[in-house]
């Protein structure tokens, strides 16, 4: 039941962040409208792979290990929340995820982490040689070196997922709507109104998710929010035979999802906002899949997709309360594990707005951090 005495919480985005935040904001019962001005999960957030592998990245084990795998599980509990809440099937299943090393000095960096990995409860990680991966996948090329096989990962639709939590937030009086946030309005440290093109609404919280755009965000708020887009592209491919195990090597992947597709992907452009897919890219990422998936050769791409990933400098999430106002929360970040974390950053959101304090440890994302802008992380192998 929502609270006649709370007051609006308006939350800027759409994407996964947008929809994890008012869904939790809403269960809280909290009056909460969330604007975007392109519609739900219409970009970076319908279009993602939708891996949900907690145990590498960027970032990861330290400081991002304890969010991500926090994240997984929250993900675990949507699956069978969103399946009886809503008519939206989000393809939520279990799967094996293999990072193979195409050379000696990968097989030592695969191995770096693996200790840590292995020491995660809940699930089964092995380094494999390469006989024991090409029985787990025989169409892989013979000259791999290894890998690491991780079981009891997970995979998703992102754009179903994102959809889910559209609806089941809307059952508990969330309010979506289509519109542009020009600016705010605050008064002795407090927000007052959120101003969009046609109006204005009075509200005393505000999330800003708005994913690689929320530099512009910064402006209504007069600080520097350093989140920049990284394009990234995606090939759909039919290809005869029984589907594709999930493999990725060097930040490409090739796996077969539900929809049937052989998905392929992926690149990590700086574009600023463009977003058309491209042949140069086609070209790459069918060069790569080809390499170690001969098979792939007689593939019929069906779609090329690209979306914006927003990343900051260090490859870390911005996630938490806007200095100097009260009850504004900024939550973006996630780059190529955005999926991932998308409920885990959307639930510290909705708990920051409640009560002023989360149960995560958030201080490495601040936004007030030192971000080192030379040593992005965006060229760790283990990014996947």
């Amino acid at each position: 039941m929502i609270r006649q005495d709370t007051p609006n919480i308006v939350v800027v985005g759409a994407g996964i962040v947008g929809c994890s935040t008012a869904y939790y904001l809403a269960k809280e019962g909290f009056r909460v409208t969330v604007i975007d001005y392109s519609g739900v999960a219409s970009h970076a957030s319908g279009f993602a792979l939708g891996s949900l592998n907690p145990l590498g990245g960027v970032g990861i084990p330290e400081p991002l290990g304890p969010l991500s795998l926090a994240s997984f599980r929250l993900h675990n509990n949507l699956a069978s929340a969103l399946a009886q809440a809503t008519d939206i099937d989000t393809q939520f299943r279990k799967c094996i995820a293999t990072t193979v090393a195409l050379s000696d000095m990968e097989m030592e960096i695969l191995q770096l982490h693996l200790p840590w990995q292995q020491s995660q409860e809940g699930f089964s990680v092995a380094w494999a040689d390469t006989k024991e991966i090409l029985t787990l996948e025989p169409r892989l090329s013979p000259s791999i070196k290894g890998g690491v096989i991780i079981r009891d990962v997970c995979i998703l639709d992102s754009y179903n997922l994102s959809s889910a939590l559209k609806q089941a937030a809307e059952q508990l009086g969330a309010n979506f709507r289509h519109g542009s946030v020009l600016g705010v309005s605050t008064s002795s440290g407090q927000l007052r109104e959120v101003h969009l093109t046609q109006e204005s609404l009075m509200c005393e919280a505000m999330v800003v998710a708005t994913g690689p755009r929320a530099s512009e965000a910064g402006g209504w708020l007069g600080l520097e929010i350093p989140i920049s887009p990284l394009k990234g592209q995606i090939l759909h491919l039919y290809a005869d035979g029984p589907p594709y195990a999930y493999v990725s090597w060097n930040g490409s992947y090739v796996v077969s999802k539900a929809d049937g597709m052989v998905w392929v992907g992926t690149t990590e452009e700086d574009a600023g906002y463009d977003e058309t897919p491209t042949q140069e890219a086609q070209k790459g990422m069918m060069n790569r899949a080809i390499e170690l998936f001969p098979s792939l050769a007689g593939a019929t791409l069906v779609k090329q997709s690209a979306c914006l990933r927003p990343v900051a400098a260090d490859g870390l999430p911005i996630l938490g309360l806007v200095p100097g106002i009260e009850r504004i929360v900024v939550a973006t970040g996630g780059g190529r594990k955005g999926i991932l974390l998308g409920p885990i950053m959307g639930k510290i959101a909705a708990d920051l707005i409640a009560n002023g304090t989360t149960d995560q440890d958030i201080a490495p994302f601040a936004l007030e951090r030192t971000v080192d802008r030379d040593h992005p992380n965006q060229t760790d192998l283990l990014r996947f």
